[in-house]
């Protein structure tokens, strides 16, 4: 079993204004052993990469994501060599494979097998007949100085989730348009997935299982402002609330970069950070705190007693880590309506 010595290096900010939290595991104590699993995830049908899989184990701190080309690293605790890593992508079947049986094999391909699914049946409607009529639900405020990220320059995976309630519109059932508001972006690019959850009561009404299959990405360069999502077709959502989520896709060079970026900073300008000491996994470590975005991709935010009582937020720091309820509202929004404008 291959192990290494990892110093993590984590950059992460689910707050309410511009205050990074860097974390360093600097102390001597904080050097755990650890299992680097490193592959590729392809398709079984047509033998191609699938880029920005999400793999780890579910509900801990381990996640991440496949690169553009289906590659992937990840870092395992060697506590965790008897769990199951968990590769997962929208449209395949998932696969599951103990750690200690990944961390022994010489080669590791993982084939994911493609999911058969109908689509939604259209319902046409003929314009003289009905008008049309639609809605925009969520949180459509923004505040440019208040927003979200959450990175890891380790892990990856990390999403936000803001729950979207239509039961008083029965007549709209079809999904017109998604817009996250963007506060801030600091990266060349930038690349966001958009995804469907349901809500999982049995966890006390956190995001649960995928409602939309496909994989809906937009890459932008924008500082800030609305970013729209383009739909790839109609989606006719039969729950009456369900969670709109954004998920921010970093590669293996994205999170190198903003890594890079931070710690240049801190060693070039140590008398504009603050320092402080806490336990992370029973590990002593210093939490360094920036006050101002050097590099990444800020999702907007509202902080008010309304917005966070009648549009709850969620966010997780890596692919199938726990959902956590947020101190903030997401600034996103959702058009319903009675017609589909999509093929």
């Amino acid at each position: 079993m291959k192990t290494v010595l990892h110093i993590a290096c984590r950059f992460r900010m689910p707050c309410k204004s511009f205050i990074i939290a860097a974390i360093f595991c600097l102390a001597s104590g904080a050097l755990t052993a650890q299992i680097q699993v490193s592959g590729k995830l392809l398709a079984r049908d047509t033998k191609t990469a699938i880029p920005f899989a999400n793999i780890g184990i579910e509900n801990s701190t381990v996640g991440s994501l496949s690169d553009a080309d289906g590659t992937f690293t990840i870092d395992i605790p060697e506590s965790f060599e008897n769990r199951e890593l968990l590769f997962s992508s929208l449209g395949y079947q998932p696969q599951y494979f103990t750690v200690r049986e990944l961390a022994q094999a010489k080669e590791i391909l993982i084939y994911l097998d493609s999911k058969a699914f109908e689509l939604d049946p259209i319902t046409l409607i003929p314009e003289k007949s009905v008008k049309r009529k639609s809605v925009t639900l969520g949180n459509g405020k923004s505040l440019l100085l208040s927003g979200q990220l959450a990175y890891d320059s380790i892990y990856a995976g990390s999403a936000i989730a803001l729950r979207i309630d239509k039961k008083g519109y029965p007549d709209l059932p079809y999904l017109q348009k998604v817009s996250l508001f963007i506060a801030g972006n600091k990266s060349p690019e930038f690349k966001v997935r958009l995804r469907f959850m349901a809500v999982d009561q049995e966890n006390g009404g956190v995001p649960g299982k995928d409602l939309v299959d496909d994989q809906i990405i937009e890459y932008s360069s924008m500082r800030k402002g609305w970013l729209t999502f383009e739909l790839p077709r109609a989606y006719h959502l039969e729950q009456e609330v369900f969670y709109v989520v954004f998920e921010w896709i970093l590669e293996k060079k994205d999170r190198k970069y903003i890594a890079d970026t931070y710690e240049t900073y801190v060693r070039e300008h140590p008398d504009r950070v603050t320092y402080d000491t806490l336990m992370i996994e029973g590990k002593e470590v210093v939490d360094i705190q920036i006050g101002k975005i050097l590099a990444g991709t800020l999702f907007g935010t509202t902080n008010s007693k309304s917005d966070l009582k009648n549009h709850p937020t969620y966010y997780r720091n890596n692919s199938f880590g726990s959902w956590v309820r947020s101190g903030s509202t997401l600034s996103a929004r959702v058009e319903i309506g009675n017609y589909t404008a999509y093929p």
